[in-house]
Order: C-alpha cells, then structure tokens, then sequence
C-alpha cells in the first residue's frame, strides 16, 4: 500500500502529464482559448525558466536543483510523522509538483503551461499548470499544518529542530573548577581600595 505522500504525488503527476498532453496535443504553440472571457483562458505556452519564467542558468542547471529539490523533499517528507497529515499531502503535492514540471524538463527542454488567468488582456498572471497549482496547495497545506498544529510548552531545557526535539543538557558545575580570575564577589564600600 503506498503512503500518503507518494499517492499525492503519483496522482499529480497522472493530472499534470495528462492535461500537458492535452494541451500539446490540441493546441498550436501560443494559441489563446477563451475559456471565461479574458479572465480564464487556455494557452500553450513554454517556459524555459524557472517560476514565473526567471532564469537561474541553463537547462542542466534547472534540472540539477529540481533533482536536489525533489532528494530533500522526498528526506523530508519521510521523516514527517504519519499523524500530521497536513503536511504529509502537503509535501505529496509539493513532490508531484516538482516531478511533473522536471519530466517536461527532461523529455522537451521546457515546461508547459497553459493555464492563463487576468483581468484584461493586459492584466494577466504568468501561466502556470497542474503541476505548479499542486506546489502552491501542497506549500498552503504546509503552513496551515504547522499554523493548526499545537505546541508543546516550551522550555529552557529543549530546543526544536523542525519535526526532532533535542534535549540540551547544562554541564553541572564541579567543585574542582577553577574560580573565576576575578575571585569572589565583594560587596564595594568607602574603604575598600580600588588598588
């Protein structure tokens, strides 16, 4: 039986290959389909770069951080604990997501995206796709998880570390240390020198 994260990523990756299929398949590259007037449409579009088409580099360099991404996601998303599910489908999401957009990275050197939003023909939001809308869920689901989730008291006697919890321990004083270079505390008076 496959875990929770793994479902939501499994499915996002069907979703999002299915429908870029679609779109490549029916659409000619940089076609406009009105869906809801100019505040929905579809588009083919192919975004080189990263989010909202920056480039941080080459395609190698797109693919070597999505690699590292998904490796860190995946560690991650392993190491969270069965009872938050929040984050568990958040990161399922997140991890579909990025496996969705990095096989279009591979197999035709661009992302597709075709989902194209705005107000007017000039006021539009960059296209995106499944993929990405799984991300943006899954990176909601994340922070309302850990927002929902209680705290335990805190104390001088812990510290937290994302989902581990480290005991700090104080090194007890010995009665073999050395005194302070200063000696003892004395109270300051009139006639105590200060030489």
């Amino acid at each position: 039986m496959m875990s929770v994260p793994a479902s939501a990523a499994l499915g996002v990756v069907v979703a999002d290959q299915l429908t870029k299929w679609v779109i490549r398949d029916y659409l000619v590259f940089r076609a406009i389909v009105e869906v809801f007037g100019e505040q929905f449409r579809l588009v083919y579009w192919g975004n080189k770069g990263a989010a909202f088409g920056m480039t941080l580099g080459g395609p190698a360099v797109h693919i070597a951080l999505s690699l590292l991404a998904l490796g860190l996601l995946g560690w991650v998303a392993w190491r969270t604990p069965e009872d938050e599910w929040m984050a568990r489908w958040g990161f399922g999401l997140i991890v579909g997501g990025a496996v969705g957009n990095l096989i279009d990275r591979i197999s035709l050197g661009y992302v597709v995206d075709f989902l194209d939003v705005g107000l007017s023909a000039t006021v539009r939001w960059p296209a995106f796709n499944v993929a990405d809308v799984a991300v943006v869920v899954g990176v909601a689901l994340l922070i309302f998880g850990h927002w929902l989730t209680p705290k335990a008291e805190s104390s001088t006697d812990s510290k937290e570390l994302g989902a581990m919890r480290i005991p700090l321990q104080k090194p007890a004083k010995k009665s073999s240390d050395p005194p302070s270079s200063f000696g003892p505390a004395r109270p300051f008076s009139a006639k105590t020198s200060l030489l």
